[in-house]
């Protein structure tokens, strides 16, 4: 009987090793478990954060090729008070391509499309009288203006005329209308 208690012990000891064996690597599983779900976690925050950041960098590239697009339309139309300085710049344009320019009428027109923006249509009709080619410069010049700008009826005359002795001259005169949107 003796021999039975050691041996007890024994197994006593060798049990309660295993169960704190057993209960280490059971703490030893949570804390990784734990920590896993941690990391996880982190990783998730870590996405959701980057894809924030990438939509931050769409958002403010889009305002900025917005923005340039805003002001080349802003650009593209006559501003606020902006009428005389254009009419101003239109007849100083005719003059330095030797035209005579008559301004015969100048109407704003409100289009049921453009009431909403604030946009106005500024129509300008004029005559101008000198040579084919100052006539055709002149159009193309103001059709290359950086405003939106449309001219319609169109017509030219070309006429001849007496410059004295034996010698004559063809004068063409042109008629149209310019069309552009101005800001209220």
């Amino acid at each position: 009987m003796s021999r039975g208690k050691p041996l007890k012990r024994i197994l006593a000891t060798l049990t309660l090793v295993v169960f704190i064996i057993i209960g280490f690597y059971y703490a030893l599983y949570l804390d990784i478990k734990n920590r896993s779900r941690h990391i996880s976690k982190l990783t998730h925050e870590l996405s959701l954060q980057e894809e924030a950041e990438k939509y931050a960098i769409s958002t403010k590239n889009k305002i900025e090729s917005i923005s340039s697009d805003i002001a080349n339309i802003n650009n593209s139309i006559i501003p606020y008070g902006g009428d005389i300085q254009f009419i101003e710049d239109f007849e100083l344009l005719a003059n330095s391509n030797d035209l005579e320019l008559e301004i015969e009428s100048l109407l704003l027109e409100d289009q049921p499309r453009t009431l909403a923006s604030g946009v106005v249509i500024f129509k300008i009709r004029a005559k101008t009288r000198g040579s084919w080619a100052d006539t055709y410069r002149f159009l193309n010049q103001i059709e290359s203006l950086p405003l939106k700008i449309k001219v319609s009826q169109f017509s030219i005359l070309g006429q001849e005329v007496s410059l004295g002795t034996n010698k004559k001259k063809t004068e063409w005169q042109s008629q149209f209308e310019v069309y552009l949107l101005k800001y209220k």
